[in-house]
């Protein structure tokens, strides 16, 4: 872990009580480098500006003085995908083309992986709340320190916390599927359900997380593969069961379902941000800041080395940077700690013949139809008209409004 003096950490959170506050438009206080130097650096949105406030380029603590920074830049949001807004009969046809897995190939420098239903489980491929139509990134193969269990890992903003928010109910206990249900992860994608998260996630208090951790269902299984290096790298590039805080300069490469792999540079560590989860703002502490190497979709990727050391998972970012959470909170919050097991045979860079799509389980028409009434911007309820033989026949109803 870098050694950062602990009189500049003390000036950070000095700074962070007096100067980052939604309306003075300082939305982040973090570490720096001026040269071999640490330093202070704080990011500044004008357009959020409401109010004055005195910042100085250098400040004294004990016999010690330590420069400050200031970087213009927007506050940094949550990273989901959404559906692309669409006419109705494009949304149909993009939808169903999902499900029956006719999906239009991907940029040739994005592997298949991203977007398939990869079995075994890929770090960096997509992933979502099985009631969402939305979709985020897969942070990888984790041990649950407390049961010794292998568990798979995302964001916890990745759940249907996305559209609800301030719902526990909407955050453990979710189904989540693989791939997520924007990318076609609707029929037999489910892998699990969230059973541990970042502590009071649904309530805008200050956290150092934004992490789930799903308990797979029997005969999952997982690979610490990093989905995408060998097309990147021209080697395979394995979670090695290793893991630290990247240091300022240092480069960090990520994987995840919307840009694939990309490789960046940190820009600052121990970071205290304001970050936009939509139906609120929340302070997110001890983050790393890294150039722009995260775009919607991509909440949750692995923030890697090319060794296979675990970085960092990628949640929050703008055009102008990006946000991981840090792994040493991941161990020390949730006790987490990345597996690095036995590497698995990777999937084949030439995907084999689509088979034919088998026929819908009566169990999933009731998900399918709801999903399309928000898919195409309706609002409905899945409600038990009838009751089959051998089953029940459920249809999409408008809410009444």
């Amino acid at each position: 872990m870098p050694e950062v003096p602990q009189e500049l950490l003390q000036l950070r959170d000095r700074l962070k009580a007096e100067v980052i506050h939604p309306e003075t438009g300082y939305w982040g206080v973090g570490i720096s480098k001026d040269g071999d130097e640490y330093v202070l650096v704080l990011y500044f949105d004008k357009s959020r500006a409401k109010r004055q406030v005195y910042v100085a380029n250098a400040y004294s603590v004990g016999e010690r003085q330590f420069k400050v920074k200031v970087v213009e830049a927007k506050m940094l949001t949550i990273l989901p995908a959404k559906p692309e807004k669409q006419s109705v009969l494009t949304k149909i046809e993009s939808f169903f083309r999902k499900i029956f897995h006719k999906a239009k190939p991907l940029s040739a420098q994005l592997a298949s992986c991203f977007r398939s239903k990869d079995r075994p489980l890929l770090a960096g491929a997509s992933i979502g709340d099985c009631g969402v139509l939305g979709a985020c990134s897969s942070t990888g193969p984790f041990i649950d320190k407390d049961t010794g269990e292998v568990v798979w890992v995302t964001c916890a903003h990745c759940t249907k916390f996305v559209e609800t928010c301030q719902d526990g109910n909407n955050v453990i206990g979710r189904s989540m599927c693989q791939p997520a249900p924007l990318d076609g992860g609707i029929i037999d994608a489910e892998i699990g359900k969230v059973y541990k998260a970042t502590p009071n996630f649904w309530q805008p208090v200050d956290t150092t997380t934004d992490t789930v951790a799903i308990k797979l269902n029997q005969g999952i299984q997982v690979s610490n593969y990093i989905c995408g290096s060998r097309e990147y790298f021209g080697h395979e590039v394995y979670l090695n069961g290793k893991y630290r805080t990247p240091d300022v300069g240092e480069t960090i490469c990520k994987a995840g379902r919307t840009t694939g792999i990309q490789c960046g540079t940190v820009q600052a560590i121990h970071a205290s941000i304001l970050v936009n989860y939509n139906c609120f703002t929340r302070t997110v502490d001890d983050v790393i800041i890294t150039t722009p190497i995260l775009q919607p979709g991509d909440s949750g990727s692995v923030g890697f080395s090319e060794d296979g050391t675990f970085l960092g998972q990628g949640f929050a970012g703008s055009d102008e940077l990006s946000a991981f959470i840090d792994p040493n909170e991941i161990a020390n919050v949730l006790h987490l700690v990345p597996y690095g097991g036995q590497p698995t045979p990777t999937p084949s860079p030439s995907p084999s013949p689509t088979p034919p799509p088998p026929p819908i389980p009566p169990e999933y028409l009731c998900q399918i139809a709801c999903l399309m009434c928000k898919y195409v911007q309706s609002t409905c309820n899945c409600q038990a008209v009838q009751q089959a033989v051998q089953s029940q026949a459920r249809q999409c109803r408008p809410q009444a409004q």
